[in-house]
């Protein structure tokens, strides 16, 4: 699983703003079912490895803001969710990133085994961009 997402990141570099909205997919979805399992914390860290990152912003310290932010969004409701999620995919920049987002969705909702309904509902709204 962790080599189809660096699989997924091969080919052209992404613009800041793309790599920001890939660690928010990637960290919706490993949140959204309230369990986070080890298989997916190392998926996070090799996609944050594996992305262009501007050297004056720590990409841990970004993600660990990003948790704060999903644990917000995941108070709220469902559509609250899709929300979030249509300004995450609103703010990409090229259809190669929103495929890209659209893979590592899919891969974090794989890595636990098991697909939560909140997990299906929000892969089903970002598989619609």
């Amino acid at each position: 699983m962790i080599e189809t997402l660096l699989k997924i990141l091969g080919g052209k570099q992404n613009e800041q703003s793309d790599s920001e909205a890939l660690i928010k997919i990637a960290t919706f979805f490993c949140m959204i079912d309230s369990r986070i399992t080890l298989e997916e914390q190392e998926h996070i860290k090799k996609l944050m490895d594996a992305l262009e990152w501007e050297p004056d912003v720590d990409v841990e310290v970004f993600q660990e803001n990003i948790i704060t932010e999903v644990n917000r969004v995941l108070d709220g409701s469902p559509e609250y969710y899709n929300s979030y999620l249509a300004e995450v995919m609103d703010n990409i920049k090229s259809e190669e990133v929103i495929a890209k987002a659209k893979e590592i969705a899919k891969a974090m909702t794989d890595a636990d085994g098991v697909l939560a309904d909140e997990e299906a509902n929000s892969l089903d709204f970002i598989s619609a961009y």
